[in-house]
């Protein structure tokens, strides 16, 4: 499934705006913020068509689908292929291991209510984590989508800097922040070792692939506020900055810019996984090697990739949205 869909979704007192175009989008929001009723609308206009008094369109057109409890998930992901599915985090299977391989294979759309935050079962983006608005009018109550974090350019220089993983990735920050450098050895670690980091209070950087840190990303943002001098930066993910190297930007039309275009649910769950095979396809055809995520290749060891890299990078501080 590929693809950016515009859904409204309408009755007689209120309107939805709602823009879905990667494979997980998690909506969150405490009770009252229209949530649920979306839901419940989506199941009405399911089960009786415009006899609901609920109208329901999707550009490009697209079959919407609610999950609801004892369910036979299995059959449902493979009949509804190619269609934008919506669950509440309170769906038990929605945590199981099985259904999460078998959404990847399912090639669809999921749309997660979220009332805790707290769900990281399957990866996503820290930009498609939304809330809902209502504007209130005398006729109609519209709710639209707005995400919930949002980037500010930052260039200060760190103390100190913890990443994600300890790959390629750890290895350009290494090279452009020398001797500062730590791994926190997987996403799920970043938030505790900011936490543990007190070393002077100096400025701290984390730098996270931000294609699928979403579901880590509250409580990192939490330990950041506690320590307080911290800065989390989440670009997409390391791929994404390469590929906004000169060398390669000249072999891109609008991949980065509108990456919903090309990034197929079926073969990438996540735009990362997407950037990662663009960026070898486009290593080894112009330039003779293939990336690879594990180890910086030699071509990125240089003064012009590094300061290409530190200043994309900067472009990339993630905060909450106000």
């Amino acid at each position: 499934m590929v693809g950016r869909y515009q859904l409204t979704i309408r009755n007689r007192r209120i309107e939805y705006e709602v823009t879905i175009d990667r494979s997980v989008t998690v909506i969150k929001g405490n009770s009252g913020t229209g949530k649920t009723t979306l839901i419940r609308m989506i199941q009405g206009y399911e089960a009786q068509g415009n006899r609901s008094g609920i109208m329901c369109r999707c550009t490009p057109d697209v079959k919407l689908h609610v999950l609801l409890p004892g369910m036979n998930w299995e059959r449902e992901l493979d009949e509804r292929k190619g269609q934008i599915l919506f669950i509440d985090e309170s769906v038990d299977y929605l945590y199981s291991e099985s259904f999460q391989k078998a959404f990847i294979r399912a090639d669809s759309y999921l749309v997660i209510i979220s009332r805790s935050g707290r769900f990281n079962q399957l990866p996503y983006a820290v930009n498609s984590i939304y809330e809902l608005r209502t504007e209130k009018s005398k006729d109609i109550s519209l709710t639209k989508m707005y995400r919930l974090y949002e980037y500010k350019p930052d260039d200060k220089t760190p103390q100190r800097v913890v990443t994600e993983d300890s790959n390629a990735g750890m290895e350009m920050m290494e090279q452009i922040f020398p001797d500062r450098v730590v791994s926190a050895n997987g996403n799920a670690n970043v938030a505790k070792l900011i936490g543990d980091d007190d070393e002077e209070k100096g400025l701290l950087f984390a730098v996270v692939d931000g294609a699928a840190f979403g579901g880590y990303i509250e409580r990192t943002m939490n330990a950041a506020i506690i320590r307080g001098n911290t800065i989390i930066f989440a670009p997409e993910s390391f791929e994404y900055l390469v590929l906004q190297l000169d060398a390669y930007r000249r072999h891109l039309s609008d991949e980065i810019s509108a990456t919903w275009k090309y990034c197929n649910s079926g073969a990438h769950l996540t735009w990362e996984r997407y950037y990662t095979a663009l960026l070898d396809s486009i290593s080894y055809d112009n330039y003779g090697f293939h990336y690879s995520k594990k180890r910086l290749n030699k071509s990125f060891k240089n003064d012009n990739v590094k300061r290409q890299i530190r200043e994309n990078l900067y472009k990339y501080a993630v905060r909450r949205r106000q």
